[in-house]
């Protein structure tokens, strides 16, 4: 059985079209892309390992990114299919390209995160694993809406209310371990490391945010 949780949209009979996202994300990012531009395509799109609904247990090296995927189309029998692959997910698009050739028919890549500054990677890391979250899932919105226009306002919430989660210590923060974002100087005891696990969703009582869901 694969050990990545798997969202399947669109026809189960049309092409099948692997979906990768980025670091922090979920597979559920491409569900209005499947839906509403491309409904006739067989979409699994997947929460890779320490992210969404999948397992927390790492190592979460490319590598293994790369395993997970083979041993996700294996499981839903696609032999060859097109990949589509934002930020981080188009890096590792890549390397499944490069690993398995013979698996990929076309690749999309989305903003892919290559070629990136190394100067700045380090910050990025430390913001990631150190992130406070958010007081309500209220804030939480207000966050993912800074700097995008009006017409965000609905992903943004489906994206709160479907990603967020209440951490032990009373905060509010996005489904995925904070461990996958490792600065390279901690990457060998980061990466190697067990999250707690994957966390319940947020009971929808406890916010107004929740009402119209």
């Amino acid at each position: 059985m694969a050990v990545l949780n798997l969202h399947h949209y669109g026809a189960p009979d049309g092409a099948p079209t692997l979906a990768i996202h980025g670091v922090t994300a979920h597979g559920e990012r491409y569900r209005r892309l499947a839906q509403e531009a491309f409904p006739e395509r067989r979409w699994l799109s997947v929460d890779l390992r320490g992210h969404g609904r999948s397992t927390w247990d790492g190592p979460w090296t490319v590598e293994q990114h790369v395993a997970d995927l083979l041993e996700t189309l294996d499981a839903e029998g696609a032999e060859r299919v097109e990949v589509v692959g934002h930020s981080y997910g188009g890096m590792i698009g890549l390397h499944l390209l490069a690993t398995a050739p013979d698996r990929v028919a076309r690749l999309a890549l989305l903003d892919p995160a290559v070629e990136l500054p190394g100067a700045w990677l380090p910050k990025l890391a430390d913001e990631t694993i150190e992130d406070p979250g958010w007081a309500t899932p209220e804030e939480a919105l207000a966050k993912r809406l800074e700097g995008r226009p009006e017409q965000a306002l609905a992903d943004a919430t489906e994206d709160v209310q479907r990603h967020v989660y209440l951490a032990p210590d009373g905060r509010y923060r996005m489904r995925f371990c904070r461990g996958t974002e490792s600065r390279p100087s901690a990457a060998s005891s980061i990466s190697t490391r067990r999250c707690k696990a994957n966390p319940p969703p947020i009971e929808r009582r406890s916010s107004p945010l929740w009402r119209s869901a």
